[in-house]
């Protein structure tokens, strides 16, 4: 395609959005259906998103070839632009890179996978334009979206008004467990694409990816295991070329920093007797919560404001929490218990290593246990994740364009990235043509408005983008999604009005950031 050739228009896009989102709540509303909790139907929810790439968007290549020697297979279909493969997470492929979280479970080749949908590109189509209603720029970039399938566990008997399982649409919102966290995001960035697609146009310049992937609530394993399928043929397109990757968790404002997180398992050993005679035995569930509670003296170390505060959470009220996720002990309510293990959750600042964290917990613990008189083992499983900052220049909720001292390329590509998400969510917001769908009311947002920069105090699959393990220069990476409520809790919910503004947002940036060609 030529520079000169027309590209849609904000309202077509926006109308395009609009005639999809139908089968966007029913494609969302039979994915929210899987069980997609760890040992349970990740690959059956993956299963469901290749099958429908391949329908709505490209051509079947199978399984690529990896350490454990799968094959090719090929099935085309009508969409030719798009290659869709699975790639299997291998754990000898990914066990010494840096960013490896430690499991004790089985990875099987039918489970543990993620999808990648890429726009191949040719090179005659290298010098494009897109147009972004007045303001254009050159079309070399490239855009990597990526979202997780798992949720965390739910149950009926927990509470939920309806089944976490059985999705159901009222007032506007999707209920159901993973709703929000976030298969949302998921088919919002497929839809977008799908839209583009129905108005004939599929990404120019650097291209684009899709990549959906496995674990990102326990490891971020899936996301490390992707990075050479998307994000390293990105990077190796060219020196020019700058990937903007768009993660659509459940934030409706633009994150700027994320929160380190490791989880851990504690045995305690206790001295068992009967409980006629407690005092000469030492019981290991009481002792286990006296070793939780020294950790607090850790958790408000980490808070105060001064020494360990981060500047990017500055104003925020407690942002560093540690939790107790799970206790079992005990085989008799006359015994008095000689073991209890409990799991727990600690988050700590960017720029605060890991092996320090370990430090901090593992003295404070072991000298109460000491204390105490119990016996005590820790095993770390899951996440070892960084605290991470995404955008550098914007850690206070502003760039300073003007300071350029030490800028390698990064804070321009940052200013870039932003002003072209936040341009793209003021063309959706500024939009006033409702659309209603299904059972609740898709609606575009009515009043213009910037989005919010500011940080998580959790972590998500955005720290593999980050400066911690890529070129700042050359890829920025942040999260935004549609507004979700009761993430990881009872009667979860998104916001479909929302899901609609995100799926339009994404595409007009696809427009702004990469180009659009004709799809012939």
């Amino acid at each position: 395609m030529a520079a000169a050739d027309v590209v849609p228009t904000t309202e077509e896009i926006l109308a395009a959005v609009d005639s999809v989102q139908e089968n966007a709540i029913e494609f969302l509303r039979s994915i929210v259906s899987i069980d997609s909790t760890l040992y349970k139907g990740e690959g059956r929810v993956q299963d469901a998103i290749y099958d429908h790439l391949v329908r709505v968007l490209g051509e079947e290549v199978g399984v690529v070839a990896s350490s454990s020697g799968a094959k090719k297979r090929t099935r085309k279909s009508s969409h030719s632009r798009f290659e869709v493969t699975r790639h299997p997470v291998q754990l000898d492929d990914i066990r010494d890179r840096r960013g490896y979280s430690p499991v004790d479970w089985a990875y099987d080749d039918d489970q543990k996978f993620n999808v990648v949908a890429r726009c191949r590109r040719r090179l005659e189509e290298e010098d494009v334009d897109g147009d972004n209603d007045g303001e254009s720029r050159s079309g070399g970039d490239a855009i990597l979206l990526v979202g997780h399938v798992d949720v965390v566990p739910a149950s009926n008997d927990d509470g939920w008004s309806a089944h976490p399982f059985d999705p159901v649409v009222r007032d506007g919102r999707m209920y159901g467990r993973g709703a929000g966290d976030m298969k949302a995001g998921v088919v919002a960035m497929i839809y977008a694409i799908v839209a583009l697609r129905d108005l004939g146009y599929v990404p120019a310049g650097g291209g684009l990816t899709i990549c959906t992937v496995v674990e990102e609530e326990c490891t971020g394993n899936g996301a490390l295991a992707s990075l050479p399928a998307t994000l390293a043929v990105d990077v190796a397109m060219g020196e020019g070329t700058r990937t903007a990757v768009i993660i659509p968790e459940p934030f409706p404002w633009i994150v700027t920093a994320q929160l380190g997180v490791i989880w851990f398992t504690v045995s305690v050993t206790g001295r068992p007797c009967h409980v006629l005679s407690t005092s000469s035995g030492s019981n290991a569930i009481e002792g286990a919560y006296a070793l939780y509670d020294s950790l607090r003296s850790l958790e408000d170390r980490y808070n105060e404001p001064r020494g360990n505060a981060h500047p990017a959470y500055v104003g925020i009220d407690h942002p560093v929490n540690f939790n107790l996720g799970r206790i079992s002990g005990g085989n008799w309510a006359s015994s008095v218990p000689s073991r209890c293990e409990f799991e727990v959750r600690v988050g700590f600042f960017p720029g605060v290593s890991i092996d320090d964290v370990k430090r901090d917990v593992e003295t404070t613990m072991r000298g109460r246990a000491g204390e105490l008189g119990l016996g005590l083992d820790i095993a770390y499983r899951g996440f070892h994740a960084d605290g991470a900052v995404l955008l550098p220049g914007y850690v206070d909720g502003t760039i300073d364009v003007d300071d350029e001292s030490g800028d390698d390329g990064s804070r321009s590509l940052q200013k870039d990235f932003v002003e072209t998400i936040q341009r793209c969510n003021r063309l959706v917001s500024s939009s006033s043509s409702p659309s209603d769908v299904g059972d609740g009311a898709v609606t575009v947002n009515d009043s213009s408005r910037e989005l919010p920069l500011r940080p998580v105090t959790c972590t998500t699959d955005a720290r593999f983008y980050s400066s911690l393990f890529q070129d700042p220069s050359k890829v920025v990476v942040t999260c935004y999604g549609p507004e979700a409520t009761n993430i990881h809790g009872v009667d979860e919910s998104v916001s479909l009005k929302s899901f609609r503004d995100v799926t339009a947002t994404i595409a007009l940036f696809v427009r702004d950031w990469c180009g659009l060609i004709k799809d012939e």
